[in-house]
C-alpha cells in the first residue's frame, strides 16, 4: 500500500507520496477550482512555456520522474514531482505557491494526524504491524500516556514533536529500528528525570 501524508498550511491541503515524494496535483487542482472565479485546467499548464521548459531540464535527472497518473476507482490522479508540483502552485496563484514552497521546501508542514507520523515512521522504518504497535506504546510512555487510555490533545501534540524528532533523527542517519527504540529509552529517562 502507498503511503500518502496529508499536509495542511493555510487551508490548503497537500498529498505527498511518502515513498517518492511525488505530489498530488489532482487534488491541489480541485481546491483551486473551488475557491477560485476562473477555472484552470492541468492541460494548459502542461502547455504553458515554463512547464515546457522545466520539463526539458528535467529530463536531463535521471533519478527524477516529472509526472505519473493512476487511475483508481474510475479516478484519474496526477502526479508531479515537487520542483513541478511547485511550479503548478505558483501558476495557479502566488498564494497558492507560497504556501506549497513553505510546505515543501521551508519546513512548515507537519503531517495532519499523529497516525500519518506513525505510518511515515513505519514505512521508513520497514517494520512490521507488531513492531509498530510497540512504537506506537513508546511513543505513548514518553509523553506519560497512561495504560490502556488514549492521549489526550496535549499529549497527541507532544507525541507530533517527539514523531517529527525522531523523523528527522531517521532521515538523517541510518537508524533502524533499534535505534529508534534506544532513542525513545533517552527521551523517556530525560522526561522523567531517570
Amino acid at each position: 500500500m502507498e503511503i500518502v501524508t496529508e499536509y495542511r498550511l493555510n487551508g490548503l491541503m497537500i498529498r505527498k507520496r511518502f515513498a517518492d515524494g511525488m505530489c498530488d496535483a489532482s487534488s491541489l487542482l480541485n481546491q483551486y477550482n473551488e475557491s477560485a472565479e476562473t477555472q484552470k485546467r492541468a492541460d494548459m499548464f502542461m502547455r504553458n512555456g515554463a512547464t515546457r521548459a522545466l520539463m526539458l531540464e528535467l529530463k536531463n535527472e535521471p533519478t527524477v520522474t516529472p509526472v505519473e497518473t493512476e487511475r483508481a476507482d474510475g479516478k484519474r490522479t496526477v502526479w508531479f514531482c515537487p520542483q513541478l508540483f511547485f511550479l503548478f502552485a505558483c501558476w495557479l496563484s502566488p498564494e497558492c505557491g507560497s504556501v506549497v514552497g513553505k510546505c515543501l521546501f521551508g519546513g512548515a508542514c507537519e503531517p495532519t494526524d499523529v497516525d500519518d507520523g506513525y505510518k511515515r515512521l513505519s514505512e521508513l522504518l520497514g517494520i512490521d504491524a507488531q513492531q509498530t504497535d510497540k512504537m506506537v506504546t513508546a511513543f505513548e510512555r514518553v509523553v506519560g500516556v497512561m495504560p490502556k487510555t488514549k492521549p489526550n490533545d496535549a499529549q497527541r501534540a507532544e507525541i507530533k514533536s517527539v514523531q517529527n524528532h525522531i523523523l528527522n533523527l531517521v532521515k538523517n542517519k541510518s537508524y533502524g529500528y533499534e535505534d529508534v527504540i534506544k532513542e525513545f529509552s533517552v527521551l523517556y529517562n530525560t522526561k522523567f528525570n531517570i
